[in-house]
């Protein structure tokens, strides 16, 4: 129990992990106050990846507490905060607590860690993706990044507008995140279509034949891929008829044939040929009485599934489903996706002066350049690492959110997205928080993931820091870092 227990202010805040099950703590007396978390906040998950925390629970979290905070020594005496013992409810949570008391009691990240690293160990922050993690982000890391935006003056946890950050990160409205508040906001990849899917546009097409044609000379296998009009040929073709069998077989007929006329020479023969006959017919019989079954069964199933059809469609009009996403010009239930005519409306209204496309085109760059809107295209692999002509060229644009713009009198702000606006976008964001604003690579990755959930995946985790540290081994990637 002492390892599960730690003192985060002296006299004032405690915090302990336990199950609802067990008993409070010992310490815990008449004039205390204790506040069980258990199953409070809930991360939702890009892919594997199971936390921290976004901002927005942060501050949920830290405006709940404050009260709690400001009324030790007048209500109560001491506060017990009481948490999960569970592995990974127990890492997001703690650091979720151990983030609220810095901010309120102003401690530094390193003194704040080692009052709980007793209670290791604690579960490392994953990326999202399915694949074997290889980097993993600490408790310490996402403290001291939380610390260093505050410091630089990207969150103050008491002006911050919960609701403007909740109706920005739903796909309706953009998927939009401010990674730099006023001067960078991250998106994923606007769509011509007004249904939010990816459409079979033009753009694409183009786009897919060279991707078709590309694999088609890389590719050794000639095989042609299983669909299910072809099943039933692809399974003839995996177990064609042997020579062995038939002969097999045919031995097994003259075999039976020898037995039936082998019994007797006149009569015998009769008798065996008759019975031989006889179970042949029966069988047959049995065939047609099976496939009669199985005929009506499919029929009443057919029937019930028509049905249940027809009363659905008298259920829903097709006049009501039509006008449930006109406002935003989406038409489909669960859009993954928002139309490219939308967002022109919303960086018009974020004052978005420069948009960064760093995917395979989904949509006319024409629907921005028209808007007076500066295009650039920085293609790179999803997954991948940008070479140094796109960090050059990232950069100076970035560099363009320091100075005043000519179509507005407030600094200018550039919108970056890739397909999902995690992985290219998150690394080309944090070489910006790492030039301009001091973050380290760990720190950056950290703030990206708490604005961000799921952002910079992979091998771009230890690339960041490889650059930081100098251990790359190219010259120039690490004197343009």
């Amino acid at each position: 129990m002492e390892k599960q227990f730690c003192e985060l202010v002296p006299n004032k805040v405690y915090l302990y992990c336990r199950s609802l099950k067990s008993q409070p703590h010992e310490m815990i007396n008449s004039n205390d106050y204790e506040l069980c978390l258990h199953d409070e906040y809930r991360y939702s998950r890009v892919c594997v990846d199971f936390g921290p925390f976004d901002l927005y629970t942060n501050i949920k979290c830290y405006r709940r507490l404050e009260p709690l905070f400001d009324q030790i020594g007048k209500d109560f005496e001491r506060l017990f905060l009481c948490v999960p013992i569970e592995t990974t409810d127990r890492t997001n949570y703690i650091t979720l607590v151990t983030s609220c008391v810095m901010i309120y009691y102003s401690c530094k990240p390193k003194d704040l860690y080692s009052k709980i690293a007793h209670m290791e160990p604690f579960r490392g922050y994953i990326d999202s993706t399915f694949y074997w993690s290889t980097f993993e982000l600490q408790v310490l890391d996402v403290l001291e990044g939380l610390d260093h935006a505050i410091k630089v003056g990207f969150l103050d946890y008491k002006t911050f507008d919960l609701k403007a950050f909740w109706d920005l990160s739903r796909i309706v409205n953009g998927n939009l995140s401010w990674i730099v508040p006023g001067k960078i906001v991250v998106c994923r990849t606007p769509v011509q279509s007004l249904n939010g899917e990816i459409p079979k546009e033009p753009i694409v097409q183009k786009w897919n034949e060279f991707r078709g044609k590309f694999l088609k000379s890389v590719s050794k296998i000639t095989t042609p891929p299983i669909t299910k009009k072809n099943l039933k040929n692809v399974i003839a073709n995996k177990n064609p008829p042997n020579e062995k069998s038939n002969g097999k077989n045919k031995n097994k007929k003259q075999k039976e044939n020898g037995k039936g006329n082998g019994k007797g020479n006149g009569k015998g023969d009769g008798k065996g040929n008759e019975k031989g006959n006889g179970k042949e017919k029966d069988k047959q019989i049995n065939k047609k009485k099976k496939n009669k079954k199985s005929v009506n069964i499919n029929k009443e199933v057919s029937n019930k599934q028509n049905k249940t059809k027809k009363k659905s469609k008298n259920l829903t009009n097709p006049k009501e489903s039509s006008k449930k996403h006109i406002k935003y010009n989406i038409s489909a239930k669960h859009a993954r996706y928002c139309p490219v005519k939308n967002y022109v409306n919303f960086f018009t209204e974020l004052g978005v002066t420069d948009i960064i496309r760093l995917c395979q085109p989904f949509y006319d760059k024409r629907h921005f350049t028209e808007n007076g809107f500066n295009f650039h295209d920085l293609y790179f692999i999803d997954g991948g690492l940008p070479t140094l002509k796109i960090f050059k060229k990232f950069l100076q644009i970035a560099s363009k959110t320091q100075e005043k713009s000519e179509r507005f009198e407030k600094n200018a702000i550039v919108a970056v997205h890739c397909k999902a606006g995690l992985g290219r976008t998150g690394v080309l964001v944090c070489s910006v928080l790492h030039r301009f604003y001091k973050f380290s690579a760990r720190q950056a990755i950290a703030w990206n993931r708490l604005c961000r959930p799921g952002s910079v995946m992979g091998f771009q985790q230890e690339f960041l820091v490889n650059l930081e540290n100098g251990t790359l081994g190219n010259e120039n990637h690490m004197d343009f870092f």
